[in-house]
Formats: C-alpha cells, structure tokens, sequence
C-alpha cells in the first residue's frame, strides 16, 4: 500500500471514532477514562470536554503527556483480521479562551447532544495535539506515523 492509500486509510480510522480511552499519569499510577472525541480535518489534534472537577483533570494539570487509545473492537461486524487499535501520544492542554468558541463550534458538529454540557462553566475544552500516531493492526503489525501524517 502506498503512503497516499496508508494516509487516507489512518484518517478514515481516526474519523469513524466517537469515543477514546485516554490515559494520563496519575499520582501513583496511571488513569484512564472513556473520553468523547472530536478528531480534526487533519489529524493532529482530537478535542474532548471534562469537567474541571475530576481526577482526569486534576492529571492533566500536574503533567501534560497522555495518551489516547481508538479501537474498533465494538464493531460486531469486524472479523479478526480487521481490527485495529490505534495508540496516539500527545500532548493536552486546555483550549485558550482565544479559541474555545471556534473549537466547541466544531466539537458540537460532531456531538451536539453534549451542548448543555459543554456550556457550563465548570467544563473545560481538552485539546491533545499528537505526537504521533501508533497503529496495529492483523494481530501485531505496527506501523509509526509522524504528524502531520502524510
């Protein structure tokens, strides 16, 4: 496959995910947390909103490296060959007052059931910019990408 085919195959990937599993360092051990995700046009960042009163949160403040995981296990028509999962590490932080209108603006695009959510103040806009993308697919074949992928 040519890096053309692989590129738009990862952001076919990335796009079709509602949901991620993001793992951050907690104080004692790391913590995950099932995350609503909006992936962006190209692939290098994801968006998902929290409240600023959680141990997720709390993480992210005391140190900026996660890393989200996509999966399509779920899927119940995916035979074993086909699925993947997808590990993105990056960095988050949350999104500048500058930005937050525009960013919630394309977030709510993709889940406009979370608007009352992501209009109260104790909510914060997490963006992870990534710094790369990890896939594995056909039972253990990984393949890097750099960001931007190309």
């Amino acid at each position: 496959m040519d890096n053309k085919m692989t590129s738009e195959k990862l952001s076919r990937m990335l796009h079709e995910h509602d949901f991620g599993v993001l793992a951050t360092n907690g104080v004692e051990y790391p913590y995950t947390s099932l995350v609503t995700i909006y992936v962006s046009d190209d692939c290098q960042y994801l968006l998902f909103p929290t409240l600023r009163e959680t141990q997720k949160y709390t993480n992210l403040c005391r140190d900026i490296h996660v890393s989200v995981l996509l999966d399509n296990r779920s899927v119940t028509d995916v035979t074993g060959d086909k699925r993947y999962a997808i590990s993105i590490p990056g960095i988050a932080c949350e999104v500048s007052e500058r930005m937050v209108s525009s960013c919630k603006e394309r977030f709510l695009g993709r889940h406009p059931n979370l608007a009352e959510f992501l209009s109260q103040s104790e909510t914060a806009l997490i963006q992870v910019t990534f710094n790369k993308i990890i896939l594995v697919e056909d039972f253990g074949r990984v393949t890097e990408f750099g960001c931007p992928i190309q």
